[in-house]
């Protein structure tokens, strides 16, 4: 069982410590609201009838999910009970044995479903690879860096930015599904002190889950002119080095606004409110194996273009 698995549990829901600690690894985490769950996929969701209610609506992911009642069965709950994604029913009076096995028997389901979505990725991320690496035209391949990262993470926008050999960061692309279509930006400068510059800079990559709220000794900034240009709202971040084969960052990818839905658009501030989740460490982790791919790509591309 991997200790990767994460158990969240409904602050409504009452389960001894003892018994949770008892059960397979895991870490576990507690909410209040079915909208307040993101990063679920592969995880097992312990929740209240009229929780699971508003889970169905805004559920992200492939999660798996037990009932706990504080009473007997509702209407609500036994409408539940064909759901794919049950498994198990439990109340405040369930023995501790029952409580064990349901909760072990979903964290192994669970693991199950996250080693199949982890290799189904793995594949994708490997098919995606291949078909960059057959990629010389710069113009051709920078968008489809970016098609292919945004699909991977749901993101609805992607920015991808190039280094020259004096280190200098240039905006090259980027694309969004709630403002247009795909657009090319022509070797527009970047302040090193931007957070594409900073990680082109220190090389590390960069997750943030709101760039207008940033701690104030930040090494580096958001600048808010191009969502006030397009009427737009960035709140997620996710931007990562790209890297030649000898490690020297070659370039910067950046995926905006983790959706809950990838077929969502994001027109109001509302919209993002409701939609836009933060990247979880599936995303950083996929993203990541997409990038090493995508940073020799671009840098065979550079070196194609200069022969």
């Amino acid at each position: 069982m991997s200790a990767s698995l994460r158990l969240y549990l409904s602050n409504q829901v009452r389960i001894a410590p003892a018994l949770l600690a008892a059960l397979p690894p895991h870490e576990w985490l507690t909410f209040a609201r079915a909208e307040e769950l993101n990063d679920i996929a592969g995880a097992v969701v312990v929740m209240t009838p009229s929780q699971a209610a508003a889970f169905v609506a805004h559920a992200d992911g492939n999660a798996i999910v037990v009932i706990w009642s504080p009473e007997a069965r509702t209407a609500q709950q036994l409408d539940f009970l064909k759901h794919p994604a049950l498994a198990g029913v439990l109340d405040a009076g369930s023995d501790d044995d029952v409580v064990f096995v349901t909760l072990k028997s979903a964290l192994a389901l669970a693991s199950v479903a996250h080693e199949q979505r982890a290799a189904h990725m793995l594949q994708q991320v490997l098919e995606i690879g291949r078909a960059l690496a057959s990629e010389r035209n710069l113009d051709v391949l920078l968008p489809l860096i970016l098609t292919h990262a945004r699909d991977l993470t749901n993101a609805d926008g992607a920015s991808i930015y190039t280094r020259d050999d004096a280190e200098r960061l240039y905006f090259r692309f980027w694309q969004n599904a709630s403002v247009g279509d795909a657009t090319a930006v022509r070797n527009v400068p970047v302040n090193e002190d931007s957070i594409a510059g900073y990680v082109s800079r220190t090389g590390e990559a960069l997750v943030l889950d709101d760039v207008y709220v940033l701690p104030v000794d930040a090494p580096f900034h958001f600048n808010p002119d191009s969502d006030r240009t397009l009427g737009y709202r960035t709140k997620s971040l996710l931007t990562l080095p790209l890297k030649s084969k000898a490690g020297v960052v070659v370039g910067v990818l950046q995926l905006i606004n983790r959706k809950d839905q990838a077929e969502v658009t994001l027109k109001t501030p509302a919209d993002v409110a409701q939609h836009v989740l933060s990247f979880s460490v599936q995303d950083r982790a996929v993203a990541d194996a997409l990038a090493g791919q995508a940073g020799v790509a671009l840098e065979n591309s550079i070196l194609y273009g200069d022969i």
